[in-house]
Parts: C-alpha cells; sequence; structure tokens
C-alpha cells in the first residue's frame, strides 16, 4: 500500500506548480537578475564578443597544419626530344614521360604574420565590439530593472485597490439594503432605489477591474522575473507602509554621459572607425614567414609504402610577401560603406545624447510632481473618504437626497484613483531615480 501512496504522491507533485515569495522590491530584482531570460542572452552575446576577440588575435598568431597528399597521375607529361642527346641517331626523336604515376608526400607548414596591418585593426575593433556588448547588456538591465519597478508597484497598488473597491461594495451593498427597505416601506421612489442599486453596481466593476489590473501587472511581473504563467507568485509588502512615508525625492545625480546606452554607442562608434581603418590598411602589402617540411616518395607501381621504398626529404623556409593591386573595386565599395557606417554611428551617438538629456530632465520634473502630489493626493482622499462616510450614514437616516449622496460618492471614488495613481507614479520614479543614481 505505501508504494502506492508514494507514487501517487510523486505524481501529484509533477502537477503543481513552484511558489515564489518577494518581501521587497530588491529580492524581486536579485531574482530576476538571475532568472530573465533576456538578460541571459545578454551575457551569452557578452561571451561571444569574447571568443571574437580570441578570433581577432588568432591572424597573428603562429598557423601550423599538417597535410598528406597521395597522387595518381592516369596521364602524365610527355615531351620529344632529339635522339642523339640520349644516344641515338641525329634526326630522329626519343619520347621522354616525365614523373612517376603514383605520388605520396606528407609534412607540417608553419606560419606568422610579421606585417598585417589590417589585423591590428581588426582586434581594436572587436574590443571595442566587446565594449559594446558589455555597455549593451548593462542598459538591457537596466531597462528590465525599470520595467519590474513599474510592475512591482502596479500591482501592490491595484492590490490596494482591490481592497478599497471592497470596502465600496460592502458599503454599496448596506445602502441598497437600506433602500430596500425604505422602498418598502413607501419611504422612496423606484426612481431613486434604482440609483442606489446602480452605484452598487458600478462599485462591483470597478472591483473587477481592479481584481483584472492586478491579475495583469502581476502576470508582467512574474515574465519579467522569469516565472511561468501558472507559478505562485506572493508579494509580502504591502502599500500600506508606502502611504505613511516621508515622501521626499532623492537628487537625480546621473548625466546623458554616464548612461550605459551612451557608452554602448560610444564603444559603437569608436568599433565602426576602427572598421573603416581597417578596410583602408587592407591596400598596404602584407609579410609573413613561412617553413614547410615534408618527405615525398615516388613509384610507378601501387608500392609505396613498401618497406623497401625510398623516401626524400624536403624543407624550405621563407618570406612571403602580398600585395593585392586590383579587386575589381571591392575596395573601394567596402571604404565606402564602412565610411558610412561610421556616420551613422556618429549621429546616433549625438541623437541619444539629445534624446537622454530630454529624459533625464522629464524624469526629474515628474518625479518632483509626483513627490508633492502624493501628500496632496493623499490629504484630498482621506477628506473625501470621510465625506463618503458621512454621506452614507446622513442618506440611511433620510438627511441626504440621493443626489448629494451620488455627488459625494463620486468624489471620493475620483480622489481614491488620484491618490492611487499619483502614489504609483512617485514610487516608480523615485525607484528610477535611485536606479539610475546607482550607475554611477
Amino acid at each position: 500500500m505505501k508504494p502506492v501512496l508514494y507514487l501517487l504522491l510523486i505524481l501529484g507533485g509533477t502537477c503543481l506548480y513552484a511558489q515564489t515569495q518577494f518581501n521587497s522590491l530588491n529580492e524581486c530584482l536579485e531574482y530576476s537578475s538571475h532568472n530573465n531570460a533576456s538578460l541571459k542572452i545578454d551575457h551569452l552575446n557578452e561571451e561571444i564578443s569574447h571568443e571574437k576577440v580570441k578570433a581577432a588575435w588568432a591572424a597573428l598568431l603562429p598557423q601550423v597544419k599538417v597535410f598528406g597528399n597521395l597522387d595518381n597521375n592516369l596521364n602524365l607529361p610527355v615531351q620529344l626530344v632529339p635522339a642523339q642527346f640520349l644516344g641515338g641517331p641525329e634526326g630522329e626523336y626519343a619520347r621522354l614521360k616525365f614523373g612517376t604515376q603514383y605520388n605520396a608526400s606528407y609534412g607540417a607548414e608553419a606560419s606568422l604574420s610579421l606585417v598585417n596591418v589590417s589585423s591590428w585593426k581588426n582586434i581594436r575593433s572587436s574590443v571595442h565590439g566587446q565594449q559594446a556588448a558589455a555597455y549593451q547588456a548593462k542598459d538591457h538591465a537596466l531597462t528590465i530593472r525599470e520595467q519590474i519597478i513599474t510592475a512591482y508597484y502596479f500591482a501592490l497598488l491595484s492590490r490596494e485597490a482591490i481592497a478599497l473597491n471592497q470596502d465600496l461594495v460592502n458599503a454599496g451593498d448596506s445602502l441598497v439594503t437600506a433602500a430596500e427597505i425604505r422602498l418598502g416601506n413607501g419611504l422612496i421612489e423606484p426612481l431613486e432605489f434604482n440609483r442606489v442599486k446602480s452605484l452598487y453596481i458600478e462599485s462591483l466593476q470597478q472591483l473587477r477591474e481592479s481584481q483584472g489590473a492586478y491579475a495583469r501587472n502581476l502576470n508582467t511581473l512574474k515574465s519579467l522575473c522569469g516565472l511561468h504563467e501558472n507559478d505562485t507568485l506572493v508579494l509580502q509588502e504591502n502599500i500600506a507602509q508606502f502611504m505613511q512615508q516621508n515622501h521626499t525625492p532623492a537628487s537625480l545625480e546621473i548625466t546623458a554621459q554616464q548612461l550605459p546606452r551612451y557608452s554602448m554607442l560610444s564603444a559603437r562608434q569608436r568599433q565602426a572607425r576602427e572598421d573603416l581603418q581597417r578596410q583602408r590598411t587592407k591596400a598596404l602589402p602584407e609579410l609573413s614567414l613561412f617553413t614547410r617540411v615534408s618527405r615525398q616518395t615516388f613509384s610507378d607501381e601501387f608500392n609505396l609504402f613498401s618497406s623497401g621504398q625510398p623516401w626524400f626529404d624536403v624543407a624550405v623556409a621563407g618570406l612571403r610577401a602580398e600585395w593585392t593591386l586590383f579587386t575589381g573595386f571591392n575596395r573601394q565599395s567596402t571604404v565606402r560603406q564602412a565610411a558610412m557606417q561610421s556616420e551613422i554611428a556618429r549621429y546616433e551617438l549625438d541623437n541619444y545624447t539629445v534624446q537622454a538629456e530630454k529624459e533625464l530632465e522629464e524624469l526629474n520634473i515628474n518625479q518632483q510632481v509626483a513627490a508633492h502630489g502624493v501628500g496632496r493626493y493623499q490629504e484630498h482622499y482621506q477628506l473625501n473618504a470621510i465625506n463618503y462616510r458621512i454621506a452614507g450614514e446622513k442618506y440611511t437616516q433620510g438627511i441626504y437626497t440621493i443626489d448629494q449622496y451620488v455627488t459625494i460618492y463620486q468624489e471620493m471614488v475620483r480622489s481614491q484613483n488620484q491618490y492611487l495613481g499619483q502614489l504609483a507614479s512617485y514610487l516608480v520614479y523615485e525607484s528610477i531615480v535611485q536606479s539610475r543614481n546607482a550607475l554611477k
């Protein structure tokens, strides 16, 4: 019986999904840095850039190879020579066959580049490409980080909106009950009862919308953290603890030139310049040192590898110079393309500098506005919440009319949405500012 129970437990465990719990935003960010698929791809791209630098260096290191040949000369060249050279009669010609039908050789060859300016430029270009890949990974990590900050706080705020809307639903339910009693006693008309019930239905819809927003924000956060949609994610922080904090904005200390994307585009511009120089230097001559050692054997019979077959040693060493003078205008076209790519890289850097400065200024303005507005909207919401509670009591007692109650209800709902939106903006902007300041 026990083995069966164990089997059922194992099978049941495979149907369960993981549960992840975050006690703070920092825990969420730390988890995503190790599990986000996009960040893993960036890490692999960095590794690829390292390998490209090694490949660029390889052209300047000694190149060694071994070889072996086995040739069957089906038709050997024949030359006619005067027979008298070979002791024959004058005026006749003898046929001489050059070479043997079977040839075999094996050996090794080594070369070392002595002068190759293009390869040195390629190394420098690869180094700049490696730097660009590293900065690109940092820029993407910053983007993912800011997306997580937004989704995290929006999830907390939508969860708080659920609680607030649930209170509205409960209050609306009590009012509907009281209105039904008053309608049954003939104290109100059906028109007034319908308006009370419509407010209750509206609060129910707002509750459903806040629940949907929470589910969407939570799914976004799961995706950014590398979790599956069916995994359970629990956020331990409560937005109420941020409501009572002193909302003093941090100063934005970073400049556009300190952002990773600026560094990435700068590295790409340097890489484009090196690529242009590399294409230009391909017109220069190249000089290399080479050596070749081999053993050869020849025979008209296929007995090359018999014990009595003689082998001959051959060795050569020297310098090889190469200078490509004409490439069918391919070199000129390649140089022009590299020059245009260099100009594009420069324009991209200039354009981003302007956009980044504008973005940082907007971030600073939005943060300051949100920081000053969150306290005011909090007080505004508290006053409207008190008014809504008083209006509910007075309407139940028959002091307020339905028009007065509806007006105060709408003011309270609008104030609630404004406060939650302002608090969300402040928390997001404040965290983004702190995240960017940490890049210094």
